[in-house]
């Protein structure tokens, strides 16, 4: 909480924004999570739940939906919210625990609580640790728990039904009877046939859980210790990447590839089918495939140590330098083509201005018998005369290439007049 007070005759709480909860989240990720995500998930709540019990309260109503993540930088960090039915477990004058009573009445979500808590007893600690471990087996069993029925259909209620009351209290005794027989399967439920196809270390948390005294305050770092094994045997690496971060990359990804397909498509029908720039696509088809390629490969290998960072960074950095080559080499190609076309052009000039001009008088002018150049009927070039293609394909003032077709050109007219 940021501030609180009074604004324009309203009553005013700022609290930190956050980000989508876990059931949304496992929607996101197409309901499946994996054993590192949630056993992640487990480390960062248990400090959680052991910061609200040093404070004197219970929470007594985990749920997926009150699991919440951070946003921007703090998008790694695990949050719990919605302290509606949180109750004060310690008497804060004596310190005194509360007392074990049977017919306290269900508080919370019947699918995640204790199966004391289930039965109507008053809920302690390890009812919020149990609960948190009902929620994460859940998400490993493709959230399906052995007890789960098809609920009751909701009863629609109609102000002007003459016998609405009997279906109301038909409904009721109906709902109850849902939650007995539900509760029944629950508490007949072992924690083997609960834990049995997921694996890892639950079985020994709900064990530690379920076994722990009334008042007792647990071991919080038994079990963390529980949650970190694995991680110390270097099965998983904790670096908080999380299903969801890696199912976020993995659509970036594709939307890399559908965005080359959308070029590589629009490239081909802004060309005619007939003038397609083969070369231009290939190009274009090979810089999009290894920038894909590369992003796949730092996407898909994860970051397990710090030396492995500095290693595919310098891949990386080797990679952009290799393009900047391939680039380079590209430009050079092109100038070097463009100065063979330019050099064969003047050449091709100064051949033609050396041979004698045929004069026609004009009253014998013809254009079937004037000469064709066999520049004229060069296929690359099409330049109608020698004039025209002089205007067009200028030089620099300054070159010697200059120079020297104009000494040509002095020359030719010398010859022309000397002729004459």
């Amino acid at each position: 909480m940021h501030w609180d007070g009074i604004q324009d005759d309203f009553y005013c709480l700022v609290m930190t924004l956050l980000g989508p909860n876990i059931k949304q989240l496992y929607t996101f990720c197409n309901s499946k999570f994996t054993q590192k995500t949630c056993q992640m998930i487990g480390i960062q709540m248990i400090d959680r739940l052991k910061y609200l019990h040093n404070m004197g309260y219970m929470h007594r109503d985990l749920k997926p939906e009150n699991i919440v993540i951070g946003t921007g930088k703090k998008g790694n960090l695990i949050y719990l919210i919605d302290f509606g039915m949180a109750k004060r477990f310690l008497n804060p004058s004596t310190g005194e625990h509360v007392q074990h009573k049977p017919d306290k009445g269900v508080f919370g979500t019947t699918r995640y609580l204790s199966k004391n808590a289930n039965r109507g007893f008053e809920q302690s600690r390890s009812d919020d640790l149990i609960a948190l471990g009902y929620i994460l087996i859940s998400l490993l069993r493709n959230n399906e728990l052995p007890w789960d029925r098809e609920p009751i259909p909701e009863l629609v209620i109609d102000d002007k039904d003459p016998h609405i009351y009997r279906k109301t209290m038909v409904h009721q005794k109906a709902q109850a009877a849902w939650e007995a027989e539900y509760i029944a399967k629950k508490c007949k439920t072992t924690r083997e046939e609960l834990c049995g196809s997921i694996g890892g270390p639950w079985l020994e948390y709900l064990v530690y859980c379920e076994n722990l005294e009334f008042g007792k305050k647990p071991d919080y770092d038994y079990l963390k210790a529980l949650l970190e094994e694995e991680f110390k045997e270097k099965v998983y690496t904790l670096d908080d990447q999380f299903d969801w971060v890696l199912h976020k990359k993995e659509l970036k990804e594709q939307q890399a590839i559908r965005e080359y397909e959308e070029k590589r498509m629009l490239h081909l029908q802004a060309n005619n089918p007939g003038k397609i720039d083969f070369k231009k696509l290939e190009l274009l088809t090979k810089n999009d495939k290894r920038q894909v390629e590369a992003k796949s490969k730092f996407v898909k290998g994860m970051v397990l140590s710090p030396e492995d960072k500095k290693k595919k960074k310098i891949q990386l950095a080797q990679y952009r330098a290799e393009q900047r080559v391939v680039a380079g080499q590209q430009r050079s190609e092109l100038q070097g083509k463009n100065h063979d076309k330019i050099t064969t052009l003047i050449s091709n000039e100064i051949e033609m201005a050396r041979k004698p001009k045929i004069v026609i008088p004009p009253s014998r002018f013809n254009f079937d018998d004037m000469p064709t150049s066999p520049f004229l009927n060069d296929e690359e070039s099409q330049i109608e005369d020698f004039e025209g293609m002089s205007q067009r394909d200028d030089l620099s003032l300054n070159s010697p290439m200059k120079l020297e077709r104009q000494k040509t050109l002095e020359h030719s007219k010398t010859l022309e007049h000397s002729s004459t």
